[in-house]
This record gives structure tokens, sequence and C-alpha cells, in this order.
């Protein structure tokens, strides 16, 4: 059966005091007649303009929240009873507020400004009740060293710590209020080292300042030279200048040729640059064996004299630092 409302209600009591059995109306309106002798109890003792209020079923009535105001909006309100175009209690129905809370707000504008407006709740860290990281870190190693110890033993243990409720809390939030879990924990649960290793850092190569300078320097030199010494600086700026032109030159010649790939030109280029510095770096080999065969040549058969006249001159005294020998056990020239 759906409740009665209050109207409804106050209409049965209308009609019992009308002269209407009491009986016959509870078995029309499908009650007892102890609920109805219990609303007209109510009746009876309120007032005559709480009679609605009194009457109604309360069991079923839509529970309001209580929903925080913005600080903008909480602005608005001041805003709006300092204007003085309308009166505060007006202020006050029109936005769904007390009288006392508008005066609050008006205290706190007046006295820090907008910040006043702003919820005054402590959060987070600043709340009273936080558990510091610290403190949760010794009831996470105090379960994972004893997981079938209570709240009232882990309390025992530190007490100097924490209290009762905070470690009720803290287990709740990690999911540790229960014995399985706490076992199941313990059992994965690895502690920080208490040597802390110390590892170093990866290395980033890095130019020194000097050599960045000295590649730098012709660049920022140069130009002033021009201004203070030009004649000085003609000569430095053409031998720092041709080179980039020859490359820029070279390139140009690659990117521009009708025939063939730019890509396969360029690496073929790179190609013969490296063969040249080969080249250049093998030199030393073909002119020692030419010196080792011109002395072949003259020194071979030639008479004492001779000997020592290669001996003594400058193709010796080279070979002699190169490490080889100029003269045999018998006192003749060995070219090899």
């Amino acid at each position: 059966m759906r409740p009665l409302t209050a109207g409804a209600k106050l209409a049965l009591i209308k009609r019992s005091k009308s002269g209407e059995k009491v009986a016959h109306l509870c078995r029309e309106a499908g009650i007892s007649r102890k609920t109805f002798y219990s609303w007209l109890n109510k009746h009876k003792s309120s007032r005559p303009n709480l009679v609605s209020n009194a009457l109604s079923d309360k069991r079923f009535k839509n529970k309001t929240s209580v929903t925080l105001m913005h600080p903008k909006d909480r602005l608005l309100v001041v805003n709006s009873g300092l204007a003085g175009d309308e009166s505060v209690a007006s202020v006050c129905r029109r936005f769904g507020i007390c009288r006392k809370t508008y005066y609050k707000w008006l205290r706190r504008y007046q006295t820090m400004d907008e910040k006043g407006l702003e919820d005054q709740r402590p959060k987070a860290e600043a709340h009273y009740k936080f558990v510091p990281e610290d403190k949760k870190q010794l009831v996470i190693a105090a379960v994972a060293a004893n997981p079938k110890a209570s709240v009232r033993t882990l309390h025992g243990q530190l007490s100097d710590q924490i209290g009762y409720h905070g470690i009720q809390k803290v287990l709740e939030r990690e999911r540790l209020n229960t014995l399985y879990m706490r076992q199941q924990f313990a059992e994965k649960y690895v502690g920080e080292p208490k040597v802390k290793v110390n590892v170093a850092p990866a290395y980033v190569p890095v130019m020194p300042l000097y050599r960045l300078r000295m590649l730098l320097a012709p660049f920022v030199t140069v130009p002033k030279l021009l201004f203070t010494d030009p004649k000085a600086a003609i000569p430095s700026l053409a031998l720092l200048l041709v080179p980039l032109l020859l490359a820029g030159f070279f390139i140009r010649i690659i990117f521009s040729a009708s025939t063939g790939s730019p890509i396969g030109l360029f690496f073929a280029s790179v190609a013969l640059v490296f063969g040249t510095f080969f080249f250049i770096y093998s030199m030393k080999y073909y002119i020692t064996i030419l010196m080792v065969l011109r002395l072949a040549q003259t020194g071979a058969n030639a008479p004492d004299s001779s000997k020592l006249k290669v001996q003594n001159s400058k193709l010796g005294k080279i070979l002699s630092k190169l490490g080889i020998t100029i003269r045999d056990r018998d006192g003749r020239v060995n070219p090899l």
C-alpha cells in the first residue's frame, strides 16, 4: 500500500471529528486504528501551521544533499548583498543559504579578500589526521614482518609513531585489512635495501669549452681584423673562405650533374676523399722501398770509402734511426 499524504490524513481526521466512525474510516483507508489514533495525537499536539509537516511521512522524504558553492559563486552572493539593491534576506533566499552563512562569508571577504571565500577545510597533507609516507612505510614493514599481527598488536609496536585509527586507515587503503591479504603481501614484500648503492650517472659527452672556442675563433677574429688591420686580415680571410668555397663548389657540381644519381655521386666523392688520405698514408711505404732499392743499387758493391759515405750520409742516418742495419757482419752494406 502506498503511504498516504499529509492532506489525506488530515481529511480522515476531519471526517472523524464530523461524526463518522473510526472503524469505518480505517477499513476504507486500509489502516489500523492504532495508526489513525497516532495521527490524531500528532494533530492535537501540533500547531495549526505545522500540522501538515507533522503528518507527513518522513521515511520517504528525499534526502537533500548539501553542495558546496564555488568561491566565485560565493563572491557573487557577497557582492549582491553589498550592492544594496536587495536585502540580505532576499539574497539568501535566492541563493538558498542562511543569513548566518552569508555574514560568515562577508567577514572572511572583508578580512582576507577573495581568498577568504575559498574552502577552509584542510585537505591532504594539511589535514591534522594525515599519515605521512614514513609512518605509512613503518606500518607496511611491520605487517610484512608479522602478517598475523592484529591492529591492536601493531598499535602496541608503533604507538609512539601512529595511532590506532591511523593504522586501521593505512591497512584499509593498502588493502591489508584481512589476514589472507596480509599473508599474500608478506610473501611478495621486498624491503628497501639497508645500504644504498650510489649508481654513477650515465656519461654524456660534452665538448670542452676551450675546443669550442678554438673552432669558433677564426670566424670571430678574422671579421675583427678587417676593421683593425685589413692587410693582415685579407690573407687570413682567404685561407678561411677558400676551403669553404671549394667544398660548396664541389657539392654544387655533384648535385647539378646531369648524369647519374646525386646520392651516388655524393658517396663516390666521399670514397674518393678517404682513398686520397689512404694513398697519402701509404706513400711512406713507397718512399721506404725506393730508399732501400737506391741504397742496394749504389752501396752493395761499392768500395770502403763509398761505404763510409753511404753510412755517414743523411740516408744512412735516417735508416739507422728507423732500425735498418746498414752493415752486416762482414762489413758490407746490407740494404735489406
